[in-house]
């Protein structure tokens, strides 16, 4: 049989970012139990360990359990605040043959129930460190590197039963770099004043560890991918077609295609052509043609591929993505399948909600200026913090243009009142961010019809700089809700929907896009070369770009330079490279900066200059306030240990340990804290680091690394950042390196810094004492499902406590008679200039003609210890010679 599935009927749609791709392939893997105790029929557990005493009894809650385990920690009271429950000595459980570390899981599950008369006393000094139940799983029985689970004391409601579960991988290799081969799990109560009484802590019944292995392989199996996509493409062109591969993963059995069927909203723009039935051998694949025809129609376009066969049946996602030709939409938002903005700026506050016309819109944007009344005249929506836009490489200030549009619906009964006014709606663009000098459109309140759609629109050409001459290099687009008198009440001031602003790029092919600047920032001395990425563009369709060469230009263009053999490059169209580009000041203090020239085939202009500059500062001198912000003592020592927040030895920087932040679901905020000895914190607040009366007005500095893993990491509109409440005061609060987690990259380390100075008062007018650090994860929009993760490390708050250099001295003296030289050291400072000079007649007659002579005098220290070689100096046949260092002028 030969089947074609063919529709040719277009809907047009939104476009919407998509990403992800999943293989499907219908194994479910086994689990085996390894350990289990349900104090009736099975017994796989110990009596206790450390402080721990467990005895079985029978369940004195009524729940019809039989026998459970009673929990007993404090026999004799202060022994110890740990208690375990383990499998019988040694505790350790090897792990099935099948089972492979680092692939394979683990589940380890508990019934606990904590009676109302518990011998723990959680917290009783409320210091934000309560007592704990924990499930621990040790590599090959090693402590460092295990996994753990917590629950605080009081987070478990008192007389009832709680499931319990605790799930993850297994450790590839030990803390030791050994593979993996038996585990020892710890069921872990935690007293951590060590002060409970004698009797019942908590009771516990059915507990199970169990791990998986690989499942048995489906024969036949079908591998097919989860989502097929023509990616981005432009309006005017197509059909376009596309290879589907569909493979038979069985080890032993032939694979029966029987049928495929398309349906979804946009079936009629996709077809797939076969001769079915089709049969695939073990191991065989085949490509099925797909076509795509948009039929000269932009938007998002999707269908659905249900594949039948002698398998189980699977689905495909058929997606295509149409925009306007040599357009690039920056930011839109249809309150349903596309989200751009914000939940509002100012008075504004923005809501989902159905049309209230019921045009067929579906959701749209309710916003509301007026709670509370008063508040401000002025109510926005932007993008989500900082709601700035980058300006596409493609696209050139000064001469290409830009489109913002939305849709606006005034109801009869808003809450503006604009009799006194006019009230007024603006669209407003700020170049760089800069309020002076925006692209602004007004519309009067009254002159928009009530009750009715109104699509607007503001265009015009990109500025090439803003207001204070900057090159344009970002735009804060904004919607604007003017309440002139201020008096609006709470309710729907006006209904928006179909927001998006689009920018021109050039029609030229092929094309160079680059950024016109980049910039390092500002780096330390002494820590490079340091190297960013240039990212190049070819955003032609047809041709491919070719790039000759790079000069540099400017007054420190030696400082700067690419890879050798970099150049000449191909770049294919509608490619992207990352160019390392090296900047190398040595030991060099000051701001640097050069211009870099790309010399291609590009169709209108051969040479693009891209702006370079990095500003090089003198290491931060101070005094670290931070005790084990590299989490080096193996713990959360110094640090508020709750669910929250873990520490981790899998995931780090340097050394062997790290934090680890964990979301908790439907919560907004979640935060990391200290909770560190006096000194220095106060002797009372733990949490608060003192602030001495000569630390004010002195200047800190901050600095931090966060890894956010590619799978399990927090969301890319969520933010992270460091506060400093002074006197713990939320109000004047100072927020730090406040980053949004899709500006961080994955999978590799990333440094946030930020600089201040420590006020005099705090914002009630009281002497700053003390300063409260939190470390902020912004859950934005509440929506995570809980457990997304993000790790810190090498975490720094200094106070500036600078101290002159060490007196200059010579540190050694080496004779090397067999290479003819002498060689000295002494201590310097990054970047200082030295000279060195020779006597051969210390104190001698002749001093009054000089009698040192000048080795040499531009000597720049490469690090705090520098080096000279006097050659030749050993075979002089001098009876003695006399060396001194000059220090001539330290960095600027």
């Amino acid at each position: 049989m030969f089947v074609k599935i063919s529709f040719k009927n277009m809907k047009k749609l939104l476009l919407f970012a998509l990403s992800g791709l999943a293989c499907l392939s219908f194994s479910t893997a086994q689990n085996i139990i390894i350990l289990e105790d349900d104090f009736d029929t099975t017994d796989g557990l110990g009596t206790g360990n450390n402080a721990g005493k467990t005895t079985t009894i029978e369940d004195p809650t009524g729940s019809g359990r039989g026998n459970i385990g009673s929990v007993n920690i404090g026999d004799p009271s202060g022994t110890s605040p740990w208690g375990e429950l383990r499998a019988p000595w040694p505790g350790s459980i090897d792990l099935p043959s099948e089972t492979v570390p680092g692939e394979d899981t683990f589940t380890m599950k508990v019934d606990l129930y904590i009676p109302s008369d518990t011998t723990f006393d959680t917290d009783p000094a409320d210091n934000g460190a309560p007592d704990r139940f924990n499930m621990i799983v040790r590599w090959n029985g090693i402590n460092q590197g295990a996994a753990n689970k917590k629950w605080e004391w009081d987070s478990l409601e008192a007389d009832t039963w709680h499931s319990l579960e605790f799930t993850g991988t297994i450790n590839a290799k030990d803390n030791e770099n050994e593979v993996t081969t038996s585990v020892i799990p710890i069921l872990s109560f935690y007293d951590r004043s060590n002060n409970a009484e004698v009797g019942v802590a908590a009771y516990i019944d059915n507990f199970v560890l169990e791990v998986s292995v690989p499942p048995e392989p489906d024969d036949p199996n079908l591998v097919v991918d989860s989502t097929f996509s023509f990616g981005d493409l432009e309006q005017g062109q197509g059909p376009y077609t596309k290879a589907l591969t569909l493979t038979n993963d069985g080890e032993d059995e032939i694979l029966e295609v029987t049928e495929l069927s398309l349906s979804g909203s946009n079936q009629e723009s996709f077809s797939i052509t076969a001769d079915l039935p089709l049969s695939l051998d073990p191991g065989e694949s085949v490509d099925l043609e797909v076509q795509f025809d948009p039929d000269g129609e932009i938007g998002l376009f999707e269908a659905v591929l249900e594949i039948n066969s002698n398998d189980d049946d699977v689905q495909v996602n058929f997606i295509g993505k149409v925009g306007e030709a040599n357009v690039i939409v920056l930011i839109e938002d249809n309150f349903d399948n596309i989200r751009g903005l914000g939940t509002g700026n100012n008075a504004g506050k923005l809501t989902i909600v159905p049309d209230p016309a019921d045009s067929g819109r579906g959701n749209v944007g309710s916003v509301n200026i007026g709670d509370p009344s008063g508040t401000s005249p002025w109510g926005e929506v932007r993008a989500p913090w900082p709601g700035s836009l980058d300006i596409p490489a493609e696209t050139v200030p000064g001469q290409e243009t830009f489109d913002m549009q939305v849709d606006l619906y005034i109801p009869s009964d808003t809450t503006f009142n604009s009799a006194d006014g006019p009230d007024r709606f603006n669209m407003i663009i700020r170049w760089n961010g800069i309020n002076q000098g925006a692209k602004n459109q007004k519309w009067e309140w009254d002159t928009l019809e009530a009750d009715k759609w109104h699509t607007l629109n503001m265009t015009g050409v990109l500025a090439d700089a803003d207001r204070d001459g900057n090159p344009l290099q970002t735009i804060i687009p904004i919607l604007s809700f003017y309440d002139k008198t201020n008096d609006a009440e709470p309710g729907v001031a006006a209904y928006i929907d179909n927001f998006k602003i689009k920018v021109t790029t050039p029609d030229e092919d092929p094309n160079l896009a680059v950024s016109a600047f980049l910039d390092y920032g500002e780096l330390t001395q002494g820590e490079g070369p340091f190297i960013r990425k240039m990212e190049i563009t070819n955003s032609g369709s047809t041709k491919d770009l070719n790039i000759s060469s790079a000069s540099f230009l400017g007054p420190n263009k030696e400082l700067f330079s690419f890879a050798e053999d970099t150049f000449p490059l191909k770049i294919a169209p509608n490619e992207t490279v990352n160019l390392d580009l090296i900047f190398d000041p040595g030991v060099s203090l000051g701001l640097f900066e050069a211009s870099v020239t790309l010399a291609s085939d590009d169709e209108t202009d051969s040479e693009v200059v891209i702006n370079v500059n990095g500003s090089v500062l003198a290491p931060f001198k101070g005094e670290e306030l931070v005790i084990n912000g590299d989490f080096e003592s193996g713990d959360l020592t110094a640090w508020r240990d709750n669910a929250r927040f873990n520490y981790t030895s899998e995931t780090v920087r340097s050394g062997e340990g790290a934090g680890e932040f964990n979301l908790l679901a439907g919560q907004q905020w979640g935060e990391a804290r200290l909770a560190a000895p006096s000194p220095p914190a106060l002797p009372d607040k733990p949490q608060e680091i003192e602030v001495t009366a000569d630390m004010i007005g002195k200047a800190y500095e901050y600095s931090a690394w966060y890894y956010r893993p590619s799978e399990g990491g927090m969301a890319p509109d969520d933010t992270i950042r460091m506060i400093l409440r002074w006197n713990g005061i939320t109000q004047g609060s100072r927020a730090h390196a406040i980053t949004k987690v899709g500006d961080i990259p994955v999978d590799t380390w990333f440094q946030v810094k930020a600089k201040g100075e420590i006020p005099e008062l705090a914002n009630d007018g009281e002497p700053v004492i003390s300063m409260l650090p939190i470390w902020s994860f912004q859950d934005v929009g509440s929506n995570s499902l809980g457990g997304e993760v993000m790790y810190i490390d090498d975490v720094s708050l200094k106070i500036s406590s600078p101290a002159g250099p060490d007196p200059l001295a010579i540190t050694s003296f080496e004779i090397d008679n067999d290479n003819d030289e002498i060689r000295l050291s002494w201590n310097a400072v990054l970047g200082a200039l030295y000279a060195v000079d020779r006597s051969t007649a210390l104190g001698g007659e002749n001093a009054n003609e000089g009698f040192w002579e000048e080795l040499d005098d531009s000597i720049i220290a490469e690090d705090e210890e520098s080096t000279f070689i006097d050659e030749g100096a050993a075979s002089l046949g001098e009876p003695r010679l006399f060396y001194r260092v000059r220090l001539i002028s330290l960095p600027e």
